[in-house]
């Protein structure tokens, strides 16, 4: 549905384009033929909150809008100078070719009627926003501000020659698509894990495995083995990925399980060699200098 409302606006940009190579406008008769899509679209935008609302009743509705999709079709192909109106450039290639529905005609009509279903169909969505709740009620509201937004702008463009404020309807047109984003993507109702409070700061960045802190918190271990991360680099441990210490269970992952092993060979936990083969290195923490106010005297040597 969304690639199809996309299509009139691939042919206005098409016809920029020629302007700016050649000069000239396309031939108008394209623009009058993409037209033919709009009972495609609508077709498929009212099936869609149909299988919201009314899925086992939604053929009758359909198959109505079906039949009036041919008749427009008909019209259209029958004479549709009589329908559509064709704003040309009083100079060739100074402009864009704009088209509108003329008013009272055939298609004119039919485009009564489909905003008439519209607007039925958008009461039944807030309708059920409403009786809704949590994640569904959001994602009902922001499908219906999408669809409010479209097609707000876009009658305003198909019924009238809006002049310059065109460029604010189109800004309006393609805003509408953030909306139904929003509303049609995919994600749980609700969240999988609960986000940890606090989050662990890693002093010395990449520096981190070549000077190993003083020390290591009980939360930093924690959150290493719950969320499967490496307890020096913090990127994620998965599949042969993976080294855990044989004393405490704490998570490494292999470059780092490797690198600790050439360095001193220890758990930054528990102190358990990393490599048993191998002889372990303790680690010396850095002792702490007190400086007093006054210099502390020597004492006399003996005579």
């Amino acid at each position: 549905m969304i690639i199809l409302l996309g299509i009139p606006f691939l042919s206005i940009f098409s016809d920029f384009l020629i302007i700016l190579l050649t000069n000239k406008n396309m031939d108008k008769m394209v623009f009058i033929m993409i037209w033919a899509i709009t009972p495609i679209v609508f077709f498929f935008f009212v099936y869609v909150f149909l299988e919201l609302l009314k899925p086992k009743k939604k053929w009758y509705l359909l198959a109505f809008i079906l039949t009036l999709g041919i008749i427009w079709e008909f019209f259209l192909f029958l004479d549709p100078t009589s329908s559509i109106r064709v704003n040309e450039p009083q100079k060739p290639g100074e402009s864009t070719i704009d088209t509108f529905i003329i008013f009272g005609s055939p298609l004119f009509i039919l485009y009564f009627i489909g905003l008439i279903i519209l607007v039925f169909i958008l009461v039944g969505i807030l309708a059920k926003a409403l009786k809704s709740k949590g994640i569904l009620r959001k994602k009902l509201l922001f499908v219906l501000m999408g669809s409010v937004t479209f097609f707000s702008f876009i009658i305003i463009e198909n019924l009238t020659d809006p002049g310059l404020l065109l460029i604010p309807i189109r800004i309006g047109v393609f805003s509408s698509f953030i909306f139904f984003y929003l509303g049609l993507r995919e994600e749980p109702a609700e969240p999988s894990k609960k986000a940890l409070k606090k989050e662990v700061k890693v002093e010395q960045g990449v520096f981190r495995l070549t000077k190993r802190p003083d020390h290591v918190t009980e939360e930093e271990v924690s959150i290493s083995k719950e969320k499967k991360i490496c307890l020096v680099c913090k990127g994620d441990v998965i599949g042969f990925n993976v080294f855990i210490c044989t004393e405490c269970k704490a998570f490494y992952c292999q470059k780092c399980a490797r690198a600790l092993s050439e360095l001193e060979n220890a758990c930054w936990v528990c102190n358990a060699p990393i490599d048993p083969s191998k002889p372990v290195k303790p680690f010396k923490k850095k002792e702490k200098i007190e400086i007093s106010g006054k210099p502390k005297k020597k004492p006399k040597k003996a005579k």
